[in-house]
C-alpha cells in the first residue's frame, strides 16, 4: 500500500510539472500578442459588460486599431486571440488541426445537438462527405420552381411597403425560411404569409442564442439557467424539435410504404417532391448503419439555424450595398432586364441565372465586404 501511495504521489507531481511547464509556455506566448490592458481577475470583462452588440463591435475594431491585426482579450482569465488578417484567417480555415469549434457554439448545444455545425474532428468529415452529395447542383437546380414562387411572395411583399423605410432583415428571414423549409424538409411553411409557432421558435431560438454570445452573464450556464430568457428557451426548443420529429417520423412512413425507392429522379414540372436533404439523411449509412431520427433532427436544426440566419444576412447586406451605390444598382437592373425581359412573372432556369455575370459578381462583393459567417 505504500508504494501505491508512493506511486500515486509520484504521478500527481509528475502531472502537476507538466501543467506548470504547459501554463509557463501559455503564458509565455500570450505576452508576446498585444492587447487592451486589464483588471485582476476580471480582464477587459468590465469593459465589456458595458456595451451592447453594436458598440462590442466597435470597441473591437478600436482595440485592433490600436493594437494591430491580432490581439488578445482578457474575459475573466479565459484568454480570446481576435485577428483581422486574411492570411491568419487561411491559415486557420485550411488547416485540418483547428476544425474544433470555437466555445460559442457550446451555447447551441442545447438545440442543434450534435449536428454538422456543432461536431467535428473525423466524425464531422464522415458527416460531410455524405452530405455533399444533397447539394449537388443537378439536385438544387430541381427546386427553381420553389425558388421563384418564394421569390415572387417576397417581391410582392417588398413592394407593399410602397417606398417607405424598413427594416428588410427580418422580411428576408421569413423568405430563407420558407425556402429552406421547403427544399431541405419538404414542408410548405409560408412564413411570408402566415405566423406559426415553428417559425417564432427558430427565430426565438436563434435571438436568445446570439444574446448568450455577446452578453457575459449569458455565457456562464448557471447564470442562464436563473435568468428570463431561460424558460422561453426550453419551450421553444421542445416546439421546434416537436415539428422536426414529426416532419422526419412522417417521411421515414412514407418511404418505408413505398419500399424506401430512390425517388431522386422523380422531380416532374411544378410538382412538389420531397426534400432532397431529408431523403438523403433518412437513407444515409454512416460506419454501416442508418442515422436514427435524434441524429437526422440534429443534423435538420443545423441546416435550418445556418442556412436561414447567414443566407438573410446576406441578402440583407446586398440590399444596403445597392442603395449605398446606385451605379452599381442601375447596372444590375439592366442586366436582369437583358437576361429575363419585361415579364413580370419570369421564369428561372440554371441557364439564365448563369447569364447573370455581373449579378455573381455583386454577391460575391456583398461577401467579401460583410462576410456572413
Amino acid at each position: 500500500s505504500t508504494m501505491i501511495g508512493v506511486l500515486l504521489l509520484a504521478l500527481c507531481a509528475l502531472s502537476l510539472l507538466r501543467f506548470a511547464r504547459f501554463r509557463q509556455r501559455f503564458v509565455r506566448a500570450l505576452k508576446t500578442i498585444p492587447g487592451p490592458p486589464g483588471v485582476p481577475l476580471l480582464g477587459n470583462s468590465i469593459e465589456l459588460l458595458r456595451c451592447d452588440t453594436t458598440e462590442l463591435h466597435d470597441k473591437l475594431v478600436l482595440w485592433t486599431s490600436q493594437y494591430g491585426p491580432r490581439i488578445k482579450i482578457d474575459v475573466c482569465n479565459t484568454h480570446w486571440i481576435m485577428h483581422t488578417s486574411p492570411e491568419l484567417a487561411e491559415q486557420i480555415v485550411t488547416n485540418a488541426t483547428f476544425n474544433r469549434k470555437a466555445k460559442d457554439y457550446e451555447y447551441m448545444h442545447e438545440w442543434l445537438g450534435i449536428g454538422i455545425l456543432m461536431d467535428h474532428g473525423p466524425n464531422w468529415f464522415k458527416h460531410r462527405k455524405a452530405l455533399t452529395e444533397a447539394f449537388h447542383f443537378r439536385v438544387l437546380e430541381n427546386f427553381m420552381p420553389i425558388y421563384q414562387e418564394q421569390s415572387e411572395i417576397l417581391v410582392e411583399k417588398l413592394l407593399s411597403f410602397g417606398g417607405r423605410a424598413v427594416d428588410v432583415f427580418p422580411i428576408f428571414k421569413l423568405y430563407t425560411l420558407d425556402v429552406i423549409l421547403e427544399t431541405a424538409m419538404g414542408v410548405r411553411c409560408r412564413a411570408q404569409e402566415n405566423d406559426s409557432d415553428y417559425v417564432r421558435a427558430v427565430a426565438g431560438l436563434t435571438q436568445i442564442t446570439f444574446w448568450r454570445m455577446y452578453n457575459i452573464l449569458g455565457q456562464s450556464d448557471v447564470a442562464f439557467r436563473f435568468s428570463r430568457y431561460y424558460r422561453p428557451y426550453r419551450q421553444m426548443i421542445k416546439v421546434s424539435n416537436d415539428f422536426t420529429m414529426t416532419v422526419i417520423r412522417r417521411r421515414r412512413s412514407e418511404m418505408e410504404s413505398a419500399g424506401n425507392q430512390d425517388t431522386e429522379g422523380d422531380f416532374e414540372e411544378g410538382s412538389k417532391r420531397r426534400s432532397a436533404l431529408l431523403d438523403k439523411l433518412l437513407r444515409m449509412e454512416i460506419d454501416g448503419r442508418k442515422l436514427t431520427d435524434e441524429e437526422i433532427k440534429d443534423q435538420v436544426n443545423s441546416f435550418m439555424f445556418a442556412g436561414h440566419d447567414t443566407t438573410s444576412s446576406a441578402l440583407t447586406f446586398i440590399m444596403y450595398l445597392l442603395a449605398k451605390h446606385p451605379d452599381v444598382q442601375r447596372k444590375l437592373y439592366k442586366e436582369v432586364k437583358e437576361v429575363f425581359g419585361d415579364s413580370k412573372h419570369p421564369t428561372f432556369t440554371q441557364s439564365t441565372l448563369n447569364n447573370l455575370k455581373f449579378m455573381d459578381q455583386v454577391i460575391k462583393e456583398a461577401l467579401r465586404l460583410y462576410p456572413s459567417v
